[in-house]
């Protein structure tokens, strides 16, 4: 039991204290005690009553919010602990680190002769109410007990105080005091140990929450991942029973919780569908990427599965399994391999009026899920208007798929298109492989030069964009496929109808939206306009710095033929650029030999060395379309690219009217 003096003693030691700021060496006072008087003599009157400071309730209302936690767990503690001292005339308080009191309960008689000291948001700090054990716990950053004298204000002699701080068991920062107070006559030093004991239990609890909280946002953490995964996940114990399956295996397996967990997998998998899937669960053993088939109705959906044991240091708590469509699998190893659109509607070049409108088709066909067919000469851009509309349409982030129906011999382009299984040929690979179908699935296929299609190809075509389903060859089963068809020839596709070498069904099927791409010949008013956008981006690939083009350069370019039209326009750029140095300037010396020798064209001879500018190059253009068509100004505008008003002007200005 805790050794006070007398209260007597104590309180002959008070009244010279703040008589005279001094005590006689036989009077003993706590050490913790007198120099809190020292510190009270300063700023606190020990006679009457000192004022309680009192926050605003607005503000009140915050300090309770921010000590929610507290207050929840401290509260049932505190009623526990008012129950062994209730009718003694104890208060038991709750206060914040700053000294705020926070919640109360406690004998009427106290709470009343001392109102305004046990309002909430009532501050009990040493520099308002004096020496108090509140005050000096915060302060000393332990327990501590003031009782009758010790008190330095005159109005709390009557009482005796135990406080002890709350810990933050995380940081073991003060987060509060608990405090007991009540009549200095019964005075004990148990009283402080129930306090003590409180805290702790305070402590404790608030750790334990904390822990239970992370663990369950743990699982709960756990749980939205395994949730959010575009994988099926299906966990099995090792006696076989299913102990978890997310929603997306559950839709992937097309079951529900209710029939899967707590069952054993063979029981709840037996049908057909599950055959190889129930295997490899069974197996107990680890597999990677692992191709399985599920046969649902008359369609077959193929997966890969990866398991792995779930096991501890001491013992194998049983496998997970995860779930992958085999598309998935398949258009990430087409981004791998770059078989994406690259090329946006903004990376087109041309104000051709021809090319625009070919342009304003390729966008209205972008917004609409119809096949589209692209018509053009080698080297026009089929290719990359085909990767713009996929890109401006609702599959822009699923696969895009090219096939050149042209550069695959008739034996292969099956398997290509269609896909194979596995002993379906000599040389087929195990496991069999997806065609170009299965891995645009949901996206686009681009068949480029498609008037080069076989026949009996054709057929199969036809057939797999009726029906919405491919069958591999060797197979058995229809797998599902939502793929948009853009085609591509240089051909004239109604002539190959009419000779026979295009099934006219497929033709129709293919032919909703038609884009014609005018040849580079058609739309040489695009030529300067192209030519500063190709040199820039190829110098900028290169890391080469692009500062123009030199006018005979584009004077030869107007009047060159383009049989390959724009690749070849930047084969010959890119060429001229490799030529150069870090600083490019296009100039004539950079050209091809065979290019800056050739005439510009048959009707353009006589237009020699220094002569040849752009404007004789534009009206010997003109003059030669002119001849060409008989002077009918409607079809060589047309040829030309340009309005009818425009050549008018034109005509005019180079004094052309002998037609």
């Amino acid at each position: 039991m805790i050794s006070f003096q007398d209260f007597s003693e104590t309180q002959k030691a008070w009244q010279e204290f703040v008589e005279t700021g001094n005590i006689l060496p036989e009077l003993r006072v706590r050490k913790e005690i007198m120099a809190s008087w020292k510190r009270c003599r300063q700023v606190v009157e020990p006679f009457g009553r000192p004022e309680a400071k009192n926050i605003p309730a607005n503000r009140f209302q915050q300090v309770e919010r921010n000590k929610q936690e507290l207050i929840d767990i401290a509260f049932p503690i505190m009623q526990n602990l008012f129950k062994f001292v209730a009718g003694s005339g104890f208060v038991v308080v709750l206060m914040d680190q700053e000294g705020c009191l926070l919640r109360v309960l406690g004998a009427p008689e106290l709470m009343t002769s001392h109102r305004s000291y046990f309002n909430l948001g009532a501050y009990w700090l040493e520099e308002e109410m004096g020496t108090n054990a509140v005050g000096l716990a915060l302060r000393l950053k332990k327990p501590i007990q003031v009782y009758a004298w010790e008190h330095y204000c005159s109005n709390f002699h009557k009482l005796t105080c135990s406080a002890a701080p709350i810990h933050d068991p995380s940081t073991n920062e003060i987060i509060g005091v608990l405090d007991m107070s009540g009549n200095y006559k019964l005075v004990h030093d148990h009283t402080l140990g129930m306090i003590v004991a409180a805290a702790n239990a305070i402590e404790n609890q608030i750790a334990l929450r904390r822990a239970w909280r992370a663990s369950f946002l743990a699982d709960q953490y756990k749980s939205i991942i395994m949730e959010s995964m575009n994988d099926g996940v299906i966990t099995v114990d090792c006696d076989g029973i299913i102990t978890h399956i997310n929603l997306r295996g559950q839709k992937m397996l097309q079951l529900n919780t209710e029939k899967l967990v707590g069952n054993h997998v063979e029981k709840v998998m037996s049908e057909k569908p599950y055959h190889q899937l129930v295997q490899v669960l069974r197996g107990q053993r680890e597999v990677t990427d692992e191709i399985i088939n599920l046969h649902f109705s008359k369609n077959m959906v193929r997966y890969t599965v990866t398991c792995r044991f779930l096991a501890t240091n001491e013992e194998t708590l049983g496998i997970v399994a995860i779930l992958q469509e085999l598309s998935r699998v398949k258009r990430l190893i087409d981004r791998v391999y770059g078989n994406t659109a690259r090329y946006t509607f903004d990376q087109i070049v041309g104000n051709n009026p021809n090319f625009r409108n070919a342009l304003k088709l390729a966008e209205i066909a972008a917004s609409n899920p119809c096949n589209v067919l692209v018509l053009g000469e080698s080297g026009t851009g089929k290719d990359i208007l085909a990767q713009a509309i996929h890109n401006a349409s609702s599959r822009t982030s699923e696969p895009f798929v090219a096939l050149n129906c042209a550069a695959i011999n008739k034996e292969l382009l099956g398997s290509e298109l269609f896909g194979y299984e596995e002993g379906a040929f000599t040389g087929a690979k195990k496991g069999g492989n997806p065609g170009k179908f299965e891995l645009a699935n949901g996206g686009t296929l681009f068949l480029d030069e498609i008037g080069e299609m076989p026949l009996e190809m054709q057929t199969y075509l036809l057939r797999v964009l009726e029906e919405n389903a491919v069958m591999r060859i060797g197979g058995r089963n229809l797998i599902s496929v939502d793929v948009r068809i853009i085609a591509a020839t240089n051909k004239h596709l109604i002539q190959e109808v009419e000779n026979g070498n295009f099934r006219r069904d497929l033709f129709y099927r293919l032919n909703v939206m038609t884009i014609t791409l005018p040849c580079l010949r058609d739309r040489l008013d695009d030529i300067p306009m192209l030519v500063e956008y190709l040199a820039e981006m190829i110098c900028s690939r290169l890391g080469k710095k692009f500062t123009g083009v030199d006018s005979k350069v584009i004077d030869l370019f107007m009047a060159h033929k383009w049989t390959g039209n724009v690749r070849e326009l930047q084969n010959v750029i890119e060429r001229a650029i490799y030529l150069a140095g870090d600083v490019v300037r296009l100039s004539l010396d950079l050209l091809p030999m065979e290019m800056r020798e050739q005439h510009v064209s048959p009707d353009q001879s006589e237009i020699s060395g220094e002569d040849k500018t752009l404007t004789n190059v534009e009206k010997a253009t003109i003059l030669a379309y002119m001849d060409k068509f008989n002077g009918n100004r409607t079809e060589v505008a047309k040829h030309l690219g340009i309005a009818r008003s425009t050549l008018y002007r034109k005509l005019s200005k180079y004094n052309i009217s002998n037609f």
